[in-house]
């Protein structure tokens, strides 16, 4: 019955802002290159994301909303980059992915920090959009560590977390993106568990 609910508010998978960074992705190829040819390694190009992660938390700290929006939204876009760089340069490996993996995780929490300690929101409302935020990740990598595809399931993936915050910091009111991030962030994990569930009941056989 709760994974019929979430279906019905959910009709679209969710996944529209994905495939709007798909598309992106194909139109910096050039950006990509150019990146390629002065030497930029992906892992340059992640490390370049947490530098921006961390000035738009410092900027948030000062009260400076629009500047510590617009930094979220370059950290996205180098997170999107990193791949590109990657893919493009035949220097996709596993330990780029895990350092990628980690380094959003981090970025994230840096950006949310900083919101915290600017006083721009409720710290109990902060508090739950960091547990929603990592427990978002967490169960996408519980999942597909038991071969359960879960890219498009939920609502709160982290390129919709980053932009929700970057909307609201810019308009001047970073405390609502920080209470929406924090309801949805967890129900997307809530429903990540029940999909999960719901998955390895129909492939699982009940011991002999």
């Amino acid at each position: 019955m709760v994974l019929f609910i979430f279906k019905l508010i959910n009709p679209w998978g969710f996944a529209m802002l994905s495939k709007l960074k798909e598309r992106i992705s194909s139109m910096v190829n050039p950006i990509a290159l150019l990146l390629i040819k002065i030497g930029l390694s992906p892992n340059h190009i992640t490390l370049i994301g947490l530098l921006l992660s961390i000035l738009s938390a410092l900027f948030f700290y000062l009260n400076s909303l629009i500047f510590g929006g617009i930094l979220i939204l370059l950290a996205g876009f180098f997170d999107a980059l990193d791949g590109i760089v990657a893919r493009l340069s035949n220097r996709v490996t596993k330990w780029g992915g895990i350092l990628d993996s980690s380094i959003d995780r981090y970025s994230e929490m840096i950006i949310i920090s900083g919101i915290i300690i600017g006083n721009l929101c409720d710290i109990l409302w902060g508090l739950l959009s960091i547990m929603g935020s990592f427990m978002v990740s967490y169960t996408r990598a519980r999942g597909e560590a038991e071969g359960i595809k879960l890219s498009s399931i939920g609502l709160m993936e982290r390129a919709e977390r980053m932009l929700l915050l970057a909307i609201f910091s810019i308009i001047g009111h970073p405390w609502i993106g920080i209470i929406l991030l924090a309801i949805l962030s967890n129900i997307t994990a809530i429903h990540r568990l029940l999909y999960i569930r719901s998955f390895l009941k129909k492939i699982e056989r009940p011991s002999q």
